[in-house]
């Protein structure tokens, strides 16, 4: 009995002593270190030191940064969306434009440039003023009415055409674009399109000489000669006091091969208005049907001053250079043309000059009533004929 006594305590020391040993162990383990892993918000895993206090209780440090972002698990997904949420807000404080009334303020002062510029002549000036109105405002009508004249007076006919019709699209009701669209309608050749325009805007505007002038254009355009004589004669007695009417006749006129008529026309059209840039590039094309290479030099020059955005013009005088063998004013006009010789354009108006002119041996003016008289001053030469 004794022995087992003794062997019984001996057991119970030895299981003491052992347990002893083992706790020992753990508490060196977890005073030395305790790594546990973490999860960072850039996918990586960060090993965390948790340090064991006296007690022997592990205590967990501050969470170690990673790239100086805090760890997923410690960001409360709500606080996530919430800084998406404001994020874009800041950026669109950050982007706002000027205000409305901004706009309209930068949209008055270029429209105010546009028409000093118009007023004082400078056509080129206008158009890039009104262009940049239209870029504030597009839907302005007064802006785009006044960038149509501008265009017109500089040449550039197919761009005041689209301005025109952006006008009648944006106010179908509109008579006052009547007559302006129809007049860039026949400057682009399109004359029974003017010619439907020029009925309406004559039935709208009974004593608007323009509307009378242009309406004549475009029967003249479609040869319609004796229509266009009656209308520009209308015209006339509304006003002899005219540029317009005085120019259309003459047109009229030359178109019919009556030269010596038309250049009388001409004149007088000219000493209304002398910087009218058609009325000089219809006498350019009479001088040169009549082989005056000259003159007919003279009245293109003036018509190019006007309108230096028509290359047709420029071809035309270019063309007159050549038969006045000045080559390198030639070479320069057709440059400004847009070609570097004539074998480089195939301009209709620019390849008749090489045909043989006519040149009439009569010079008759027709007055309003349509009777034949021969007080031309352009050339000695009269006679009687009835139209």
């Amino acid at each position: 009995m004794d022995i087992i006594k003794t062997l019984s305590i001996l057991l119970l020391l030895l299981m003491l002593v052992l347990s002893f040993q083992v706790s020992a162990d753990e508490n060196i383990s977890a005073t030395d270190s305790e790594f546990q892993e973490t999860l960072t918000d850039t996918g990586e895993i960060v090993e965390q030191n948790v340090v064991a206090n006296d007690t022997g209780e592990p205590v967990e440090p501050e969470p170690v940064e990673v790239n100086s972002s805090p760890p997923l698990q410690n960001t409360s997904p709500v606080k996530i969306e919430s800084a998406n949420k404001t994020a874009p807000e800041g950026n669109k404080t950050n982007q706002t434009g000027p205000s409305a009334a901004d706009i309209q303020k930068a949209f008055n002062g270029w429209y105010e440039k546009a028409l000093n510029a118009s007023i004082s002549g400078n056509n080129k000036a206008a158009a890039d003023a009104f262009a940049a109105a239209l870029r504030l405002d597009k839907g302005s009508e007064k802006a785009l009415t006044g960038y149509g004249e501008v265009l017109s007076k500089l040449g550039r006919d197919t761009e005041a055409l689209e301005i025109y019709s952006r006008l009648q699209n944006l106010s179908p009701t509109n008579t006052t674009i009547l007559i302006p669209l129809g007049r860039e309608q026949n400057a682009v050749g399109s004359h029974e399109a003017a010619l439907a325009t020029l009925l309406n805007a004559t039935a709208a505007y009974p004593n608007d000489t323009e509307g009378w002038n242009q309406l004549a254009a475009a029967y003249d355009g479609l040869t319609r000669y004796e229509e266009a004589l009656t209308t520009v004669r209308r015209s006339l007695q509304i006003s002899t006091d005219q540029a317009g009417g005085w120019g259309q006749l003459g047109a009229i006129l030359s178109g019919q091969g009556r030269f010596y008529e038309a250049i009388a026309a001409f004149e007088k059209s000219l000493t209304l208005d002398p910087k009218n840039g058609i009325t000089w590039a219809d006498l350019g094309n009479t001088w040169t049907a009549l082989g005056r290479y000259k003159e007919a030099a003279q009245a293109y020059e003036a018509a190019t001053e006007s309108r230096p955005s028509d290359t047709t013009l420029w071809l035309k005088l270019a063309a007159v250079y050549e038969k006045e063998q000045k080559t390198k004013e030639a070479a320069e006009a057709y440059r400004k043309g847009g070609v570097i010789s004539p074998s480089d354009t195939t301009n209709q108006s620019v390849l008749e000059l090489n045909k043989t002119e006519t040149k009439p041996d009569a010079n008759i003016t027709v007055n309003m009533t349509g009777e034949s008289t021969s007080n031309s001053p352009a050339h000695n030469e009269t006679s009687q004929t009835k139209e």
